[in-house]
């Protein structure tokens, strides 16, 4: 939902069920059915205001496996 209000707050909405269908399957391919992958995947779009999803930068998934790492050795 935060992709699709920050895509409306930057004038460049999801007008179409088609445009909407395309996001879906975009991020689907990209997080191979991984539920966490996707939400990662929405949320650096959102964060950076970009219009579309794109693959996670290594920063990003480098991050979040020490952070993973952290937590399943507490």
């Amino acid at each position: 939902i935060e992709f699709l209000v920050m895509r409306n707050k930057i004038k460049k909405p999801l007008a179409t069920k088609q445009a909407m269908t395309r996001i879906r399957n975009k991020i689907e391919s990209l997080s191979g059915g991984d539920n966490d992958l996707a939400i990662q995947i929405l949320n650096q779009s959102t964060d950076h205001c970009w219009q579309d999803v794109y693959p996670l930068r290594e920063e990003t998934q480098m991050k979040s496996n020490n952070i993973y790492d952290e937590w399943r050795n507490a």
